[in-house]
């Protein structure tokens, strides 16, 4: 059984907690995750008897896009493609039920049947490299983004991971929107963001982007950033189209800055411990089903963007695109301050540039 929860306190809005599946040897669960159902959906004739079940907590947003495939609604029960013999199903589960983001990756780490979802920011704190997946327009859109998400390179960055820091990346090519700046005065260049505070993650390669475009960064809970914009305690803040309207920023921002300067590509992470417990068939299996979960959740947001935009002028936002030639320049001298200059060189090798 494959648990989400859609939303986590402090979190922008869309967390998806992935909850799993009992192992064939019949063993239970090695910590059963909080707030998880007493019931277990049963295997089909012929199938095991069931494996530990995982369940999957996030972190910033994916803005009401679940990433399982088959998905459904908060509340519904949805399923992974029915693979092998229909042994791994879905459950949303909203309002962190199944525990908040850091005490989900430390159940992960003990060796618990729970997934986490994450974006390459997070990830760059214990494998500095990842973090260069949301650095300044590092990709023209999601599907180089993608590309380079599959490759070798990106595939030994997964294993340090996992050697390292006893975690197991499943996908990280959910696209969850282009990140874009929402504040009270219009913005038409970098000059414009001089001086200005704005919200972002804590992540060293989120305050590194916002610093080189000329913003104060300001790492606050993403539940604290309408109440602080109100107030005037920050200027501003940059995210993604659905977390931006879901959490009706443009009502106090009016203005938004089509910069795109981040794509946000999020994914599944689950304990390397309990991962290896699994069947190698199980392993398989939960990593083919989240690439393609990513790849749906792509196409259902690329398609949404510009709905957002549309919703969003008619509820009085100016949505403005703007050159983005000089945010591009500005942009390179976060690279030298992360030490990903280099890194950048082989990033455009991959992905054919």
């Amino acid at each position: 059984m494959i648990h989400l929860c859609p939303s986590t306190p402090g979190a922008e809005p869309g967390c998806y907690p992935l909850a799993g599946v009992r192992r064939p040897d019949g063993n239970r669960d090695i910590l059963q995750p909080r707030g998880a159902p007493a019931h277990h959906q049963p295997f089909p004739p012929g199938g095991s008897q069931g494996l530990p079940q995982p369940c999957l907590a996030d972190a910033e947003s994916l803005g009401g896009h679940l990433p399982v495939r088959g998905a459904r609604q908060p509340g519904d029960e949805a399923r992974l493609q029915p693979r092998p013999n229909g042994g791994i199903q879905a459950t949303v589960y909203p309002n962190a039920q199944l525990g908040q983001d850091e005490d989900v990756m430390e159940q992960a780490l003990l060796g618990a049947d729970v997934a986490f979802n994450t974006d390459a920011g997070r990830l760059g704190v214990r494998v500095k490299e990842m973090g260069i997946v949301l650095a300044p327009y590092l990709f023209n859109n999601p599907q180089e983004a993608r590309k380079f998400l599959v490759s070798d390179l990106f595939r030994s960055w997964q294993k340090k991971l996992e050697d390292t820091h006893n975690l197991t990346l499943l996908s990280l090519n959910n696209y969850v929107g282009g990140r874009n700046f929402i504040t009270k005065v219009p913005i038409k260049s970098p000059d414009d963001l001089k001086g200005l505070r704005i919200r972002t993650p804590g992540a060293p390669v989120w305050q590194e982007t916002i610093r080189s475009l000329g913003a104060t960064p300001v790492a606050l809970p993403w539940i604290e950033t309408y109440p602080a914009f109100q107030q005037g305690v920050i200027n501003g803040a940059e995210a993604q189209h659905p977390a931006t309207y879901a959490s009706k920023l443009h009502e106090v921002g009016k203005h938004i800055t089509l910069t795109n300067h981040i794509l946000l590509m999020n994914g599944l992470v689950v304990g390397t411990k309990w991962f290896r417990q699994l069947p190698k068939e199980y392993q398989q299996v939960l990593v083919e089903e989240a690439i393609k979960a990513g790849d749906w959740t792509t196409k259902a947001v690329a398609d949404s963007e510009k709905e957002y935009e549309r919703k969003m002028a008619a509820e009085g936002a100016t949505v403005s695109a703007v050159d983005v030639a000089p945010f591009k320049a500005r942009a390179e001298s976060a690279y030298k301050q992360l030490g990903f200059t280099d890194l950048k060189t082989e990033v455009n090798k991959v992905i054919g540039r």
